[in-house]
């Protein structure tokens, strides 16, 4: 069964990545954690690595373009093994597939309820709030050094 090669998240608020360049192409052997590709986010550059020995099978993104971090880029497999057109089409929208059908706005919104419950039973100032906010530190998990 072919491997998926995803395209990497490389920081924790990226949401998507351009391949660069790819070092082999449809049909090339490839070694296990043998360089793929090249691909780029807003905070890196980063090398792709097979996970697998066998043969780079089908290209889904193409040099250039953009994908979606999480997606999947390119399929790798033994020699002769062939990519389902549905997993070519599918693999570039798996990331919408997952969140299909699901309120994620009423999720956040829980989830946001839950911290300020949390956060209301810890004494902290107003600009200690503030700054755990704005750097994503949940208040709460924070040791106090004074009274």
């Amino acid at each position: 069964m072919p491997e998926k090669i995803i395209m990497p998240q490389g920081g924790q608020d990226v949401k998507e990545g351009r391949v660069l360049r790819w070092h082999k192409a449809e049909g090339d052997p490839i070694k296990k954690d043998e360089v793929i590709c090249e691909v780029e986010t807003e905070k890196a550059v980063f090398e792709v690595e097979s996970p697998i020995d066998g043969v780079l099978l089908k290209i889904v993104v193409p040099e250039g373009k953009i994908a979606t971090v999480f997606s999947t880029i390119a399929f790798v497999g033994q020699a002769g093994e062939s990519v389902d057109q549905d997993d070519v089409e599918t693999g570039s929208q798996e990331k919408k597939k997952e969140t299909a059908g699901i309120d994620m706005a009423a999720l956040k919104k829980k989830a946001a309820a839950k911290r300020m419950a949390k956060k209301e039973k810890v004494k902290a100032s107003g600009r200690a709030r503030k700054l755990a906010d704005q750097k994503g530190v949940d208040i709460s998990e924070v040791k106090g050094t004074g009274p």
